[in-house]
């Protein structure tokens, strides 16, 4: 009776807490999201463009945008393969990298290694709204992690600081997570690697290898620039690649142009547009390509 034992235990979080957020989302919100949910990277990049302006990093005219690219397959399927989400801002450390892949970290946390965040609050408090780049016009407010694993099975984080630096990459595999989790080992145990720029850095890194054209093209490019960071969601779910097809692309652009009309169009342009739209009852816009200057 006196004999006292412990066993020790670990409460650990399940890989589906991340990797399965389609059924999350459509349980919360009572509706697919799959037009909308663009936005929790936008906003990031919105944040990251309008730091770049607080530290003064060098950012020539024209280069202040924010990139969504769907990437489709060829005939016969025309079947969407790969979101990326593209911004030319400072890019991320290593410790900004570590700090976005951490499930629930509070963004003032994240910031903590992320030069200038300070900088850019007090910015965005003297300034009147809707001017603020706080990276909160999402509607969601999950996080990119939770977004991407809602389209696909696969994010990746591609970054670079400045043209001295390597390039960085950190991905989400839910296939290598499940895999892990199988066999009893850290499923959230993950690798920054660091590459060299260029098609052959780019195709020597095994993730990438087999990628699509279109896709190493959009890396490659990206590489060229001094700084930037680049959001791949690979292995698109079949749920949404029949939700997002060629035919959606023009509403998607609209919607998103919506939400983000004082970035896109001005404030008093951005009104009077929406306004106009409005009794005419019509989506109005073409092209596959949305692009989100930083106003």
């Amino acid at each position: 009776w006196g004999m006292m034992s412990k066993t020790e235990v670990r409460t650990r979080v399940h890989s589906n807490m991340l990797t399965q957020q389609r059924s999350k989302f459509i349980n919360e919100y009572g509706r697919y999201a799959s037009h909308i949910l663009f936005c929790e990277f936008i906003d990031n990049s919105i944040q990251a463009l309008h730091l770049s302006k607080v530290l003064k990093s060098c950012q020539p005219a024209g280069l202040s945008t924010i990139e969504v690219h769907l990437i489709f397959s060829w005939e016969p399927t025309k079947k969407l393969t790969h979101i990326a989400v593209f911004d030319r801002g400072p890019g991320m450390s290593d410790e900004a990298l570590v700090g976005w892949s951490e499930m629930g970290k509070p963004a003032e946390q994240r910031e903590e290694h992320s030069p200038g965040a300070n900088e850019l609050r007090l910015h965005n408090q003297t300034q009147e709204a809707p001017f603020q780049a706080d990276g909160q016009l999402g509607f969601f407010g999950k996080g990119s992690k939770a977004a991407g694993f809602f389209y696909g099975e696969c994010v990746t984080a591609v970054t670079k600081r400045s043209r001295d630096e390597p390039t960085r990459e950190l991905r989400f595999d839910a296939l290598k997570m499940r895999a892990a989790e199988a066999q009893h080992q850290e499923w959230d145990r993950n690798f920054i690697v660091t590459r060299h720029q260029g098609r052959d850095a780019i195709l020597a890194t095994d993730h990438w290898r087999d990628e699509c054209p279109a896709l190493l093209a959009l890396l490659e490019a990206a590489d060229a620039h001094a700084s930037y960071s680049l959001f791949v969601v690979s292995r698109i779910h079949d749920s949404v690649a029949g939700e997002i097809d060629l035919h959606s692309v023009p509403a998607i652009a609209s919607e998103l142009r919506d939400v983000y009309y004082v970035y896109c169009d001005g404030l008093e342009r951005g009104l009077q547009r929406m306004q106009e739209r409005s009794s005419e009852g019509t989506a109005g816009t073409t092209g596959r390509t949305a692009c989100f200057p930083s106003a």
